[in-house]
């Protein structure tokens, strides 16, 4: 299990930490799009910083580690970042970036759907 932090107006909105039992960043932000109603809309116009671990470490994801494992790392944290900021060398990922990576998966979407939909009309 990991621990999602969410920062900010997110947290306000939303709550959290959550445990989501997750591989990626992009599968975690799934999890609370999926489970949390009006958290893609919240995520979709935004810019945000991503951290992998804890907040000290600054372990910036960006694009493409999306899709890359946490590893060891326990926590996972989104904050957001006022476009224009200066933000050093953090890596600004925009929302739909963040969207789009979460829910790309390749088809197997479509797969798991097809299932879940044969299985329920077994029942």
């Amino acid at each position: 299990m990991k621990s999602f932090h969410l920062c900010g107006s997110l947290e306000k909105e939303f709550g959290g930490p959550f445990n989501v039992d997750v591989a990626t960043p992009a599968e975690a932000i799934r999890a609370l799009c999926v489970q949390l109603p009006g958290f893609e809309s919240a995520i979709r116009g935004g810019h945000w910083r991503v951290i992998r671990g804890a907040l000290d470490a600054e372990d910036d994801v960006d694009e493409e580690g999306l899709q890359l494992s946490l590893g060891h790392q326990n926590e996972l944290h989104l904050i957001p970042m006022i476009e224009g900021a200066n933000s050093g060398a953090a890596q600004i990922l925009i929302g739909v970036v963040m969207i789009a990576a979460a829910f790309f998966t390749g088809g197997a979407t479509i797969s798991a759907w097809g299932a879940m939909s044969v299985m329920l009309g077994a029942t």
